[in-house]
């Protein structure tokens, strides 16, 4: 915090678990990016799973990439299999964009989904 401070960067906590992002955590991590006057860092602690996920999120929220691509970030950076819920968080973040799904609706979709990893 100390060192970002020194460098001219505001520092936003938004916690995101390996279980993956959740609505409220998605919309935080959109509205910092919208509202940031300047480029963005995220990062996580192995900057390979959840910063990744979060970053390609943004993107995918901002209509910077396509989900394919998105998906294609997570997997150069790394992002383990193993955290299935980091990459449904993609999956359920473009159907519900896709779809137009309304608010809170798009963690009940996940019955009717069989998400595939990459």
């Amino acid at each position: 915090l100390q060192l970002a401070r020194i460098f001219g960067m505001n520092y936003v906590h938004i916690p995101i678990g390996y279980d993956g992002v959740n609505e409220d955590q998605s919309r935080s991590l959109v509205r910092v990016a919208r509202e940031a006057k300047r480029p963005i860092y995220v990062h996580c602690h192995h900057g390979r799973h959840r910063g990744p996920t979060a970053a390609a999120l943004i993107c995918l929220e901002e209509g910077a990439v396509t989900v394919n691509r998105a998906l294609s970030l997570m997997n150069k950076s790394g992002t383990s299999k193993d955290y299935a819920g980091l990459w449904e968080s993609m999956w359920m973040t473009f159907v519900s964009f896709t779809v137009c799904i309304p608010k809170g609706w798009h963690m009940g979709l996940r019955r009717f989904f069989s998400i595939q990893v990459p």
